[in-house]
């Protein structure tokens, strides 16, 4: 299914689910960490952390891959059927998706780099279907896939949102980027 987390059981047979695994090696979707623990000569007993090792670097080319730590903006897409019907939500969806590829926003870096995350409620289940866009916190109604495109355009390629479409705002407080704090680390303290 397109559009699934490459880590979720449902996306495991997708396209990107299978570049991603292609690409990282000592990974196999039916062992999983116990595979790749096995390629580098580990064993548990030896080293009583590398399951969680192995998992966090396999996590992290996954993210890597995913350009994870390059956007500026995460766009969640509420397409539950209490918010909009199936189809309406689909067609939202499909067409985020696709204003986001084409305009070169997804998997992407620079300062309109944006990630995107359907989701099957926001809590709100109506005037579907929703959207909120991160870090500034805009909620949007009704954004069918008819929308979408003057949403990208206007709200993440020019940096002005659609004030008739928004019903609310929760900006998040702006945090000063600094290394990450996984990096050189394999201490759980550092999470």
């Amino acid at each position: 299914m397109e559009g699934t987390h490459p880590s979720s059981a449902e996306g495991q047979g997708s396209p990107e689910h299978s570049e991603i695994t292609r690409k990282t090696p000592g990974y196999s979707l039916s062992q999983g960490s116990v595979d790749a623990r096995q390629a580098e000569g580990k064993s548990s007993p030896e080293y009583p952390n590398d399951d969680l090792d192995v998992e966090r670097q396999r996590l992290a080319r996954i993210a890597s891959q995913l350009k994870i730590g390059c956007y500026h903006r995460h766009v969640f897409l509420c397409v539950g059927e209490n918010c909009c019907s199936a189809e309406v939500g689909t067609a939202a969806w499909e067409c985020l998706k696709g204003e986001l590829k084409r305009r070169n926003l997804s998997l992407a870096e620079g300062p309109q780099a944006c990630y995107r995350t359907k989701v099957d409620c926001l809590r709100i289940c109506t005037g579907g279907p929703i959207l909120v866009v991160y870090p500034e916190g805009t909620w949007y109604m009704g954004m069918t896939a008819e929308r979408i495109p003057h949403f990208v355009q206007k709200h993440l390629i020019e940096g002005r949102p659609i004030t008739e479409w928004i019903f609310a705002a929760n900006p998040l407080p702006l945090v000063e980027r600094s290394a990450s704090p996984f990096e050189g680390s394999n201490s759980s303290s550092s999470l």
